[in-house]
Formats: structure tokens, sequence, C-alpha cells
């Protein structure tokens, strides 16, 4: 098809033109410019290498699911990983669970914490005091329930109250024979 043909120097890959698959191959190109060449999935083109058709592996937490003629990998979409170089297809995060920013790999917000997910990115948050959260992995607080508080942030717990006249007073034995309270 393109045989002699020297000012054609297009390079051709079966996946972007798949209407020419089976009709043309290498033997098409002979003494001409152009050249059928692809990257497998899970690498991309990279035209600045020393050698002239080299296919790096995408880095981890990118990926192509097709073979191409790209210059460059895809970010994994939110709340999925591509855990290796390499990767052709991104995974799912389990659920309650989210990927980091480079989607390397899926992390929960742990007892205490919270889910926030940002326009882009997804991030843990304390629990704010008078709140709690005894779970893992979940999108809010819970407030503490009557007769219980959380007087510090990020806690897997609500704390009982105590009667003023047991919180303030303590009793002391000084000796067998002297008892006194004290105020604090």
């Amino acid at each position: 098809m393109f045989v002699s043909a020297t000012s054609f120097n297009r390079t051709w890959c079966f996946e972007e033109f798949k209407p020419w698959k089976g009709k043309i191959g290498p033997t098409d190109f002979k003494n001409s410019q152009g050249l059928l060449f692809c990257c497998p999935p899970g690498k991309f083109h990279k035209p600045s290498s020393t050698e002239p058709f080299f296919c790096e592996a995408c880095q981890v937490g990118q990926y192509i699911n097709v073979s191409s003629l790209r210059t460059i990998c895809d970010k994994c979409p939110r709340n999925s990983i591509a855990a290796a170089d390499g990767t052709a297809k991104c995974g799912d995060c389990p659920p309650e669970t989210f990927s980091d920013v480079h989607r390397s790999k899926c992390s929960q917000c742990g007892a205490g914490l919270y889910q926030i997910d940002g326009i882009e990115e997804t991030s843990c948050k304390n629990c704010t005091k008078a709140k709690y959260q005894d779970f893992g992995g979940q999108k809010e607080c819970k407030d503490c329930p009557a007769g219980w508080y959380q007087g510090q942030q990020a806690k897997p717990f609500c704390l009982p109250c105590i009667p003023v006249s047991e919180f303030f007073f303590v009793d002391i034995f000084l000796s067998n024979r002297t008892r006194s309270r004290l105020f604090f």
C-alpha cells in the first residue's frame, strides 16, 4: 500500500485504526518512512527515548487500557488504584475506603475520624468535641448521647457524665481520726 512512498512518514497502530486491521501489515510500509507500531496496554510510547520505538511502563497510579501510540498514561479515577508499574486497568478500592492522591493504595479513615470527599481528592478529618466515631470508613461523626460527653477531638468513644457532687468533691482520709473534704 505505502511501498516506496518516501514522503509517507506516519506511524500507525491497529487499535487506533481498527478499520485497517487485517488489511495492512509491516510489509505495506517497505521502503517508506511509515511504520506499523503499537505500545501494548499498560505502556506508553516515549518518542524522546534513544531507542526509536520504545514503550515505557505506566507508573504506579496510572494506566492505559488499549494498545496505542499514546505518549502519556491516564491517572486512575478516584477510588481506584494501579498498585504496580505497567498496569492496563485500575482496580476499585473496597467499600468504605478511598484511593490516595497518587492512586497507589486504598486507605480508610480510622475510628475518631470521618471521610471528606473533596472535588478531586478524599481526606480524613477529626471528629470535633462532643462527637465521636467508633467505626472506620464513615462519612460523618456521631453526637454523644444524652448523659455522655467527649471533650477532645478525634475520639472513638464518649464518656459518661459524672454528677457534679461526685466530680468536684473527693473524700480523703488524712488519718484514722481526721476526715476532710477538698474542693477542686
